[in-house]
């Protein structure tokens, strides 16, 4: 008969999340037993969106996208999106994140490109955000996952950057994206 902490078979290992001895109620639920959530955002590039001609959208603006719920991982490896025209040929976007403040009451800056930062957005296809052409953002994980440990909702927003002059932000273009996060 096998002794403590070992099989017929070997050794039984651990987890170092499921330690021996330790609680899972210490474990955070967007880690083990969270909920998944998703919210689809649709943005149409209405005739006063923009600061550019007619409404339409230039490089210094920005679309808040969604509040992330506090303390919730976001699952790039899960999200898509989509846009109703080619955005031009040297426009990428970013999406970053607006001041929140963590749990521990600290004050955490805004990061224009936090999740993603600069996607090349010279497309009109369906994509899931994890392709060759996203660079994730610093925060985002080996997992394409990022967590805003928050006492509060963070706002999620994009910017468009363009740099040879094509951006193609016109009213009535439409983003749509479809993200995955889970939480407590």
């Amino acid at each position: 008969m096998a002794g403590a902490g070992t099989s017929a078979v070997g050794t039984t290992l651990y987890d170092k999340q499921v330690a021996t001895g330790s609680s899972i109620s210490k474990i955070a639920t967007r880690d083990i037993h969270g909920k998944l959530r998703f919210v689809k955002v649709i943005h149409t590039v209405g005739a006063s969106s923009g600061t550019g001609t007619a409404g339409a959208m230039v490089d210094t603006d920005e679309i808040n996208l969604f509040k992330l719920p506090p303390n919730a991982r976001l699952l790039l490896n899960m999200s898509y999106v989509k846009f109703s025209a080619d955005q031009g040929a040297t426009t990428t976007i970013d999406i970053g994140n607006r001041l929140y403040r963590d749990r521990g009451g600290d004050d955490v800056a805004e990061d224009q490109d936090s999740v993603i930062n600069g996607w090349d957005a010279a497309t009109t296809a369906l994509e899931a955000i994890p392709t060759s052409t996203v660079a994730f953002g610093t925060n985002v994980d080996t997992m394409q996952t990022i967590t805003f440990d928050s006492q509060e909702p963070v706002t999620l927003y994009m910017t468009c950057m363009d740099a040879g002059g094509t951006f193609d932000g016109d009213v009535g273009d439409t983003y749509e994206f479809f993200f995955v996060y889970v939480t407590d």
